[in-house]
């Protein structure tokens, strides 16, 4: 499978539009349905980010196909995941929340990959040990903890990172936000246990 780089080009500004608008309680987000979609160009975007991702702190050489895979089970899990919304609530306007909430899930998981890359992926590359090593090695002693325990740890520290990002970018662009309203509260549950996961399984565990 291929990509047209120029169509990729392309979609870059659209996928900052997309950055842009998420927020936060993705019920409130204001965008046109269109701009909403989950498409092979959004899912483009999220491949060339996980695979540099993915590259940087897995350490394993895997074929492009291998990461296609992974990339394309990821990113419809995490938007197949926006329609909980309708075992919630299936009223009149139960698709357009599903909508928001598949692309809070998305937009989500590129910010933590961006955040791997920018935390754990920069260090590597430059042969010094990955930040989230340092701080799991000071806060536990050494050896007690299984790798899947730290790699769960490392997926937890991500996502929190992911959310923060999302929590000011929310709060700087609506001043009536309230981080501990029901929505909010909610909103973070899920995209923390949702991103962790996917992270866990697709990133940091070399599962596939």
């Amino acid at each position: 499978m291929a990509f047209d780089l120029g169509e990729l080009t392309k979609s870059i500004p659209r996928f900052f539009e997309a950055w842009r608008i998420v927020r936060v309680c993705p019920d409130r987000i204001d965008a046109p349905k269109e701009q909403l979609s989950f498409n092979v160009l959004t899912l483009a975007v999220v491949l060339v980010i996980f695979m540099i991702a993915r590259s940087s702190v897995a350490g394993a050489e895997r074929s492009v196909a291998s990461d296609l895979f992974a990339t394309a089970v990821s990113a419809v899990v995490i938007f197949v995941t926006g329609f909980v919304i309708l075992i919630i609530d299936n009223g009149p306007d139960a698709m357009d929340r599903v909508h928001k909430w598949g692309m809070f899930f998305v937009l989500t998981w590129i910010t933590s990959l961006l955040a791997v890359i920018l935390i754990d992926g920069i260090p590597l590359w430059n042969h010094a040990s990955a930040p989230t090593t340092i701080a799991i090695d000071s806060l536990f002693i050494p050896g007690t903890l299984s790798e899947i325990a730290k790699n769960s740890l490392r997926a937890l520290i991500m996502g929190l990172v992911a959310l923060v990002i999302l929590l000011i970018k929310t709060k700087c662009n609506d001043a009536q936000f309230s981080i501990m309203s029901r929505c909010s509260l909610l909103t973070l549950f899920f995209g923390l246990l949702v991103n962790t996961g996917l992270l866990l399984v697709f990133l940091y565990s070399n599962v596939i």
